[in-house]
């Protein structure tokens, strides 16, 4: 059973990193279900189920390469602690933003609204478990 905590903003993942930005939240949901997704795109096709193990960082957003920034400075830490990195466009085409980690299509944001997705980027922590 996978657990996830999601964060509103794409700056928060470096909170996963250990960053500490003036933005963290005070309080964000933690120890839920995740939703089972399966998202294929040109970097291939991800399910949750096949991330069984190690942990998962997924982010939702627009194609506006200001709105990945975050996430694509933090992808190497990220991967190189054992996640997942996945990113997961609401909007136009995942390879224009030319992210340096898997990218795929969620268009119009159909399995980002299971996570509660609201238009804003969405960065979903998914632990190992």
């Amino acid at each position: 059973m996978f657990r996830l905590a999601l964060f509103a903003s794409s700056a928060l993942v470096l909170a996963a990193c250990g960053g500490a930005p003036d933005d963290t939240p005070s309080s964000a949901e933690t120890g839920l279900v995740a939703p089972s997704w399966v998202i294929s795109g040109p970097g291939g096709t991800f399910s949750l189920q096949d991330a069984a193990g190690r942990p998962v960082i997924l982010q939702f957003g627009p194609s506006d390469a200001a709105e990945w920034a975050a996430l694509e400075g933090a992808h190497l830490d990220l991967e190189a602690a054992g996640a997942l990195v996945v990113g997961a466009v609401t909007d136009g085409s995942p390879s224009a933003l030319r992210l340096p980690f898997s990218a795929v299509s969620d268009s119009g944001g159909v399995i980002a609204r299971t996570y509660g997705y609201t238009g804003r980027s969405l960065v979903v922590v998914i632990d190992a478990d």
